[in-house]
């Protein structure tokens, strides 16, 4: 069955590639099509999607109901799944946003989710929530056909490589917030504001449950074998597995501050996470994925 002939709203955007190189063209019929006979690939970008939209998609791609539910729905939690020959990988995202002061009440970390369907011949990315934009890394990886005629699974590298580059910069965000705690606590005017810390908790807690699940789709991406992702590509992820083990690091160091008598606002405390923390720069995004360093076995 051909793609729907007039594309539903919530498809943002969409590209046919072939060698790496977007092709100009206004009939995603054709594109597909074209695709699906083994010239290039096409790259779908959704953003919520109705039951509808998802249902049209489902049968020009053979996407599972399952995965079509959590498309529409979103998920809580990130996860990968494979149906037959379609990857299903579910990321949730976060981001900070800055306050001239944080509030009991204010959100400082909010979520969203980005659902990738990777197929032979396609990718779909389809998002939901507020903090998911791809419209940069669409562009860079436009600007980069090198890395786009390695195959579909670069973008999913991408969008991880992405997400986790956000988790990193939100544990430098969480330390610059602890910093300013911290001068207030112990500054002059000794300001013991419990509301903010309690906030500031209620936020690690929420960070804590966007990134940990993350880490098994992350491990099985670098050490399995996918039908859509060539051996020589573990090498991606396992290097994105890493850097998301180094947030995961940061949150429980934070974490076990405020779990234990050594609160977020010591100095102690304060002294054990910046050593967890040291050499967590924010990442630059000037390339749309860096390639990996060579590891044995890559």
């Amino acid at each position: 069955m051909s793609p729907p002939s007039t594309p539903p709203d919530s498809l943002v955007a969409w590209g046919w590639y072939v060698g790496g190189v977007r092709l100009h063209g206004d009939d995603l019929d054709v594109a597909t099509a074209r695709a699906r006979e083994g010239e290039g690939s096409v790259w779908l970008g959704l953003k919520d999607p109705t039951d509808l939209d998802m249902a049209q998609f489902a049968h020009s791609f053979d996407l599972h109901p399952l995965a079509i539910e959590d498309a529409v729905e979103g998920h809580t939690r990130s996860k990968r799944e494979l149906f037959d020959d379609t990857l299903f990988t579910a990321i949730s995202r976060v981001a900070h946003v800055a306050h001239e002061r944080g509030t009991a009440t204010s959100e400082i970390v909010p979520t969203g989710q980005i659902m990738v369907f990777l197929g032979p011949h396609f990718v779909m990315t389809v998002r939901r929530g507020r903090n998911t934009p791809l419209r940069d890394l669409r562009s860079r990886l436009d600007g980069d056909p090198a890395r786009l005629v390695e195959g579909p699974h670069i973008i999913l590298y991408a969008v991880l490589d992405t997400v986790v580059d956000d988790y990193m910069n939100v544990v430098a965000d969480f330390g610059d917030d602890v910093d300013e705690i911290e001068g207030e606590v112990f500054g002059p005017e000794g300001d013991h504001d419990i509301a903010r810390l309690h906030q500031l908790k209620r936020e690690l807690i929420e960070f804590r449950r966007a990134v940990v699940p993350l880490g098994q789709p992350l491990s099985h991406l670098a050490e399995r074998s996918f039908a859509n992702i060539p051996e020589v590509a573990r090498a991606y992820f396992r290097e994105v597995a890493d850097h998301h083990l180094e947030a995961r690091q940061a949150i429980a160091s934070y974490d076990a501050c405020s779990r234990t008598s050594c609160r977020p606002h010591s100095p102690a405390c304060r002294s054990r996470t910046t050593m967890t923390c040291a050499g967590f720069p924010r990442r630059s995004r000037s390339s749309p994925c860096p390639r990996p360093s060579a590891r044995s076995g890559a």
